[in-house]
């Protein structure tokens, strides 16, 4: 079911958030959308600054990809004024309207995990 909901929404919404983020084809370019959502995933499990992101992004490698570095990081944040702030939280609201969809049609609904008897 969350390969199908990923099917839709682009990994992670990667696809949909590129599409309201900067972009370019030059050598070296990181797309945008990429280096936000590693970097959320980051302070997830429990990055506090850049140079924490970047080295758990590296230690996430073969799940995640080429990390970002903390430079590049920085980089993605400063540019993001007010304009790009609210197309971000409308494509997140899509997607997120999309995925909660997915999981209403299965059966069962949202599937609840249970680790170590919590859940």
């Amino acid at each position: 079911m969350l390969g199908s909901a990923g099917a839709h929404s682009g990994p992670f919404g990667c696809s949909a958030l590129a599409r309201v983020l900067p972009s370019s084809t030059a050598a070296g370019w990181r797309e945008r959308a990429g280096v936000l959502v590693h970097l959320a995933i980051a302070i997830v499990l429990g990055a506090a600054n850049f140079s924490e992101a970047e080295q758990l992004q590296l230690h996430q490698r073969p799940l995640f990809g080429p990390a970002a570095s903390d430079s590049t990081a920085r980089r993605t944040l400063a540019a993001l004024d007010e304009a790009t702030l609210a197309k971000i939280a409308k494509t997140r609201a899509r997607v997120r309207r999309q995925v909660w969809s997915l999981l209403h049609l299965r059966p069962g609904g949202f599937p609840w995990l249970t680790v170590a008897g919590n859940g």
